[in-house]
């Protein structure tokens, strides 16, 4: 009498342990189900993620071709200058004391003062507009540069969104396979009418 008293506190205890293994796969199942989800988020991420490169990408190419143009004008630039500045070292240029010792009377003076600052005038707008289209060059290298590497953390945030969801769903998965390959616990006959309840 003892021992069925034993065997039947002990299979009441197998009996509790069913509903604990069920509780175990239940809950392996809802972590793979949130897992899914969580893919499914991390998918929709991460195509954001790589659109945004693409766009990164054609903004790019349009950056691209605003320095390949910046450089054509601040190259003309400089080569209009170059020319000027030969040509002024092979004519000696125009100075002021050129200008003065040359003039024969005080109208040829006004006329040669007024030539002298004309060309004064031109060299310094030369020089400042040489000076905006390497801005516009610098700018639009710094622009170009900031686009490219946008584009690169974008692609490395996508890669990592793709690591992280196929790490959730190994995980899940792995976490179910565990929970149903525990033993399934022993339920005695007369106890799976008290199960059912």
């Amino acid at each position: 009498m003892l021992l069925a008293g034993v065997l039947s506190a002990g299979s009441l205890t197998f009996a509790c342990a069913a509903p604990a293994y069920a509780d175990e796969v239940s809950d392996a199942q809802n972590a793979l189900s949130a897992a899914e989800a969580r893919m499914s988020q991390i998918a929709s991420e991460h195509e954001a993620l790589v659109k945004q490169a693409e766009e990164l990408q054609q903004q790019i190419d349009e950056a691209t071709q605003g320095v390949m143009d910046a450089q054509a004008a601040a190259q003309t630039g400089r080569n209009k200058l170059g020319i000027y500045a030969t040509q002024e070292y092979k004519t000696g240029g125009i100075s002021l004391i050129k200008v003065l010792l040359e003039s024969q009377s005080i109208s040829d003076l006004v006329n040669n003062m007024q030539y002298f600052d004309a060309i004064q005038e031109d060299q310094a707008r030369q020089i400042a507009e040489q000076k905006q289209l390497e801005a516009t060059l610098n700018d639009a290298l710094d622009d170009l540069n900031k686009k490219k590497d946008e584009q690169v953390k974008a692609i490395s945030d996508a890669e990592a969104k793709q690591t992280e969801a196929q790490q959730v769903v190994a995980q899940a998965t792995a976490h179910l396979s565990d929970a149903q390959a525990l033993p399934k616990p022993l339920v005695w006959p007369s106890c799976k009418s008290r199960l059912k309840r």
